[in-house]
């Protein structure tokens, strides 16, 4: 019975993970505009580390070039990052999502 518990916890253990929010970045709306006024767009991208090695060290890029694939007339701005990370055995998913206002069509007003 004592070795049943003790190999149910070991493989709880082994199969169990974690998931953090790392940070959270803002950028500015220049010029100032309501957030009505533009086309909320989205992106995600992740990265696969495995023993600390990993082959896509691009997928911050990937992610920020999917943004502007979904304004291609337009301004991003407001552009919300939040970098997560998702904990597994021996490896982990590296997560990047993105939120940005397109300003494609919008009629802005100068001070």
């Amino acid at each position: 019975m004592k070795a049943h518990l003790l190999c149910s916890v070991f493989a709880f253990f082994l199969t169990s993970c974690a998931y953090s929010v790392h940070d959270v970045y803002v950028s500015g709306f220049e010029p100032a505009m309501p957030q009505t006024a533009g086309k909320l767009v989205t992106a995600h991208s992740e990265q696969l580390v495995i023993l600390g090695f990993t082959g896509n060290t691009h997928y911050l890029d990937q992610a920020y070039d999917e943004l502007q694939g979904q304004c291609p007339s337009g301004d991003i701005v407001g552009i919300v990052t939040e970098y997560q990370t998702a904990l597994g055995f021996l490896s982990w998913h590296n997560h990047i999502y993105m939120k940005a206002l397109c300003t494609a069509g919008v009629t802005r007003k100068k001070a």
